[in-house]
């Protein structure tokens, strides 16, 4: 059997990504910060075991894991949302502690290290845009972000661990953060309640997080080559397509006022990705459309009302 290290295991994409490497007979060791309050949304499982550790603490990961490991996951990063992501303080702190999984991983007998990095790291880009795109980032979390790709596979490549980079773009699904533009529109439009918009106007695309978590698994079993891979839809089209087809799956009466928000500084910010790399090096490929992904989504909401 082998053992899966994954950290930030609470989270939106290690909770899910635990659940499906548990299933598939993976020992799964959860890190997780001390007195978690989101402990309880890990499921109990004879193959999976949970360690409460601090991430600046990470490097006393080796001492508390008997025995050695073949895969590390590394999904810890905080301030990923509003002011906290140009917060210089924070983002290096995460940098930091980054590379000290890499360290860990090493110490634990990984042969394999993926960490997941964001679309922030490519900065902004009015094109199609493939792992071969200059990466420009804006804020201090993309920085950082793209700071510890280099630096992280690096260190890597000196310590005989293959490095990959799950890099995010848009995620999607049930039991995501509240807030997000999915979740909170979609409630809305549930409690067919008027929603102020913007024109919507700018591309944009989602992943499913049962696909994501698949290619993820891909990455960490597959033979591909170290570095960083896009991990997108295939459904790129203007926002406003995307809110239309919430509008229609979920049969709402909501009033929608499209453009009521205006876009801030010089305009619309989208993305064009191209997850063609995953593809061709894995045999990975997206199952759920948006609008069955959406679908999913409103059984899981309504099943709590």
């Amino acid at each position: 059997m082998k053992k899966v290290v994954v950290t930030g295991a609470t989270g939106f994409i290690g909770r899910n990504l635990v659940r499906k490497l548990v299933d598939l007979g993976f020992y799964v060791y959860a890190v997780i910060r001390p007195n978690s309050k989101n402990k309880d949304k890990l499921d109990v499982a004879k193959n999976l075991e949970i360690i409460e550790l601090d991430m600046f603490d990470i490097d006393r990961l080796s001492a508390l894991i008997v025995n050695e490991c073949d895969i590390f996951c590394h999904l810890a990063w905080e301030g990923v949302r509003g002011a906290d992501r140009d917060g210089h303080e924070l983002q290096v702190g995460n940098y930091l502690n980054s590379l000290k999984t890499v360290q860990a991983a090493k110490d634990l007998g990984c042969h394999v290290y993926m960490t997941t990095g964001s679309q922030a790291e490519y900065g902004v880009y009015d094109k199609e845009i493939d792992e071969m795109v200059e990466c420009n980032p804006t804020t201090e979390y993309g920085r950082q972000k793209y700071r510890f790709f280099q630096d992280g596979m690096g260190l890597a490549e000196k310590l005989g661990v293959s490095f990959k980079e799950a890099r995010i773009f848009s995620l999607y699904g049930p039991g995501d953060y509240e807030n997000t533009m999915v979740c909170s529109v979609l409630g809305s439009m549930l409690d067919n309640n008027e929603i102020d918009l913007t024109a919507g106007t700018h591309d944009w695309n989602f992943l499913y997080i049962d696909d994501a978590v698949d290619g993820m698994v891909k990455l960490i079993t597959d033979k591909c080559s170290d570095g960083a891979y896009n991990f997108s839809g295939d459904e790129t089209r203007i926002l406003r397509d995307f809110v239309e087809i919430m509008y229609r799956e979920a049969k709402s009466k909501s009033i929608l006022n499209f453009g009521s928000i205006p876009y801030l500084g010089s305009g619309p910010i989208g993305m064009k990705p191209d997850n063609s790399k995953l593809k061709r090096e894995t045999s990975w490929a997206p199952k759920v459309d948006f609008a069955k992904g959406i679908n999913k989504m409103i059984t899981k909401l309504t099943g709590k009302r």
